[in-house]
C-alpha cells in the first residue's frame, strides 16, 4: 500500500505541475493578445485592490433568500434575450421536440443521425413539453418555446443554488460565481450546455456531502448521473475519468469492489434504459447512422484545421459527409489529419495547440455568447445594447467580462501553485475539479474547439479559481500579520 501511496503522490505532483504550466501559458497567451490597453493596465491594479479588500474582509454568509431573488431576475433576462429558433442546433431541437409533442412524430431525423448525442436532450425537451401541454392543453409551439426559455433560466438558477450549498453560503464565493455574466447570457438557451452545467454542479454536491464512501446509494446515483450525462453531452465523461484517477487508490485501500460493481451496473442499466427511450422518440436506422453519423476522427481532423483555429468548419463537415460508409469516412479523415499534422510539424502543432487553439477556447471572455445571442433576437431591449457586439454599451460588457475572465484564469494558476506548495491535500472536489479542467483542456486541444464548450464546466473552473484566490488572500493576510509583528 505504501508503494501505491508513493506512486499516487508522484503522479499527483506531476499533474499539479502540468496544470500550473498549462494555465500559466494560457493566461500569458490571453493577456499578451490584448488590443485593449486600458484592460491590461486596469487588471493588475484591480488584483492588488482585490487582495487588500480580501485580506481585511470578514467571513460572511449570504442568506438563501437573496439567492432565491435571482430566480425572477434570471427568468426576465432569459425572456428578454430570446432568439429565433431558426437555427440548426439549439433551435432545431426545440422545433423537433414541439413537432413530436404536437404531431406525434418528427419528419426529418437526419440531424440525429449526424449528431446522435442530441437525442437524449431532445427526449428531455419532449418530456418537458408534454408536461406543459398537460398543464395547458392549448399550448402551441410559441408557448412551448416560451416555456423552454423559463425552463433554461430555472436550470441556471438551480446551478447557482447548488453552488451556494457547495460553498456553504459564503458570500464572496457565491457572488463570484453568480456574477459570471456569460452564464446569464446562456440562460435563454434550453440546450445541452446548461443541462450539463447543472449536472456537474450536482455531481460536486453529491461528492462533497456524501456521508460514507461505503454507501451503496452513492454509487447508484453516480452511475445514473454518468449514464445520463454521457448521453446528453459525452464530454461529461471527463469528470468521471478525473474521479476514477483520484479515488482509485482509496477504492483499493477500502476494498470497495462491491460498490464499484454497483456503480457499473447502475451505469449500464441507465444507458440501456435511456437509449431505449430515446430510440422510441427518434428512431434512427442502421443505414442512416452509417450514412450520416460523423466518426470521432472527423472532430480530430477538424480540430487541426487552421482555417478557424481548430473550430467548426463547414467545409470539413461537407467533406466527411461526401463519403457514404463509416469506414471510408474514418480513412478520409485520418488522411487529412495526417496531412495537417505533417504540414505543421511537431513544433507547429505544439504552437497551434498552445497558442491558436488555446486562445480560441480560453481567450473568449464572453464564452461566445454574443454570437449566439445575435441570431435573430426576438426582442429589442437595452440588454442587447450591452451583450451584442454592435450595441452602444458593449464596451462596458467587454470590460467587465475581460476583467472577470482574467481573474478566473489567474485563480486557476494560483490554485495550481498553492497545490504544489502545500503539504496538505486539497478538498476532494477541488482535486476532482482541477483534474477535470486539465482534462478538458487536453480534450479540446485535439478535438474541435469552441469557448462555448467551457460553459458546462464553469462550476468546476470557477470553483478551482476561487480556491486559488482564497489561498492567495490567506497567504497575503499571513504576510501582513508577520510584517506587522516584525515591525513591533
Amino acid at each position: 500500500m505504501k508503494t501505491l501511496d508513493n506512486v499516487y503522490c508522484s503522479l499527483s505532483l506531476i499533474i499539479k505541475t502540468i496544470f500550473i504550466g498549462i494555465f500559466y501559458t494560457v493566461f500569458m497567451v490571453v493577456f499578451s493578445s490584448f488590443q485593449i490597453p486600458y484592460i491590461a493596465v486596469a487588471f493588475p491594479i484591480l488584483c492588488i485592490v482585490f487582495l487588500m479588500i480580501g485580506s481585511m474582509a470578514k467571513l460572511r454568509k449570504i442568506p438563501f433568500v437573496i439567492v432565491l431573488l435571482f430566480l425572477p431576475v434570471l427568468m426576465l433576462v432569459a425572456e428578454k434575450l430570446q432568439v429565433s429558433t431558426n437555427t440548426w442546433d439549439y433551435g432545431g431541437l426545440l422545433n423537433n421536440a414541439a413537432e413530436y409533442v404536437l404531431s406525434g412524430s418528427i419528419a426529418n431525423t437526419n440531424y440525429y443521425a449526424v449528431y446522435p448525442n442530441n437525442k437524449m436532450w431532445l427526449t428531455v425537451l419532449v418530456l418537458f413539453f408534454k408536461i406543459v401541454r398537460t398543464i395547458i392543453p392549448s399550448a402551441d409551439i410559441g408557448l412551448l418555446f416560451e416555456a423552454s426559455t423559463y425552463f433554461s433560466a430555472v436550470i441556471v438558477w438551480c446551478v447557482f443554488a447548488v453552488f451556494y450549498k457547495i460553498v456553504d453560503g459564503n458570500l464572496y464565493k457565491s457572488m463570484f460565481f453568480i456574477l459570471c455574466l456569460p452564464i446569464w447570457c446562456y440562460s435563454t438557451f434550453a440546450y445541452t450546455d446548461v443541462a450539463i452545467m447543472l449536472l456537474i454542479t450536482c455531481l460536486l454536491y453529491v461528492i462533497q456531502k456524501r456521508k460514507s464512501n461505503n454507501n451503496i446509494w452513492l454509487y447508484i446515483v453516480l452511475g445514473f448521473m454518468l449514464g445520463y450525462g454521457y448521453l446528453v453531452k459525452p464530454t461529461f465523461f471527463i469528470a468521471y475519468i478525473a474521479i476514477i484517477m483520484i479515488t482509485s487508490i482509496s477504492v483499493i485501500k477500502l476494498k470497495l469492489y462491491k460498490q464499484v460493481l454497483v456503480f457499473i451496473g447502475a451505469l449500464g442499466m441507465t444507458v440501456i434504459l435511456l437509449t431505449t427511450i430515446c430510440s422510441r422518440v427518434i428512431p434512427i436506422s442502421e443505414d442512416d447512422a452509417q450514412r450520416w453519423q460523423m466518426p470521432a476522427t472527423h472532430y480530430f481532423m477538424m480540430g487541426m484545421n487552421p482555417a478557424d483555429k481548430g473550430g467548426y468548419v463547414q467545409e470539413d463537415v461537407i467533406y466527411t459527409q461526401s463519403f457514404e460508409t463509416q469506414e471510408s469516412k474514418k480513412a478520409a479523415n485520418i488522411a487529412i489529419l495526417k496531412e495537417r499534422l505533417s504540414e505543421k510539424g511537431i513544433g507547429g502543432t505544439v504552437k497551434f495547440i498552445f497558442i491558436n487553439k488555446a486562445f480560441r477556447t480560453w481567450g473568449n471572455s464572453y464564452l461566445n455568447a454574443p454570437m449566439y445571442l445575435a441570431r435573430e433576437p426576438l426582442h429589442e431591449t437595452i440588454l442587447h445594447d450591452f451583450v451584442l457586439e454592435e450595441g452602444k454599451y458593449f464596451k462596458f460588457f467587454t470590460f467587465y467580462c475581460w476583467i472577470y475572465h482574467l481573474f478566473m484564469l489567474t485563480g486557476l494558476v494560483l490554485s495550481g501553485g498553492f497545490a504544489i506548495k502545500s503539504k496538505n491535500s486539497d478538498e476532494l472536489i477541488i482535486r476532482i475539479s482541477r483534474l477535470t479542467v486539465l482534462g478538458l483542456f487536453a480534450f479540446l486541444s485535439i478535438w474541435e474547439c469552441n469557448s462555448r464548450y467551457l460553459v458546462a464546466f464553469m462550476p468546476m473552473i470557477i470553483l478551482v479559481s476561487i480556491d486559488g484566490w482564497s489561498k492567495m488572500i490567506a497567504f497575503s493576510s499571513g504576510m501582513i500579520i508577520r510584517i506587522t509583528i516584525n515591525d513591533k
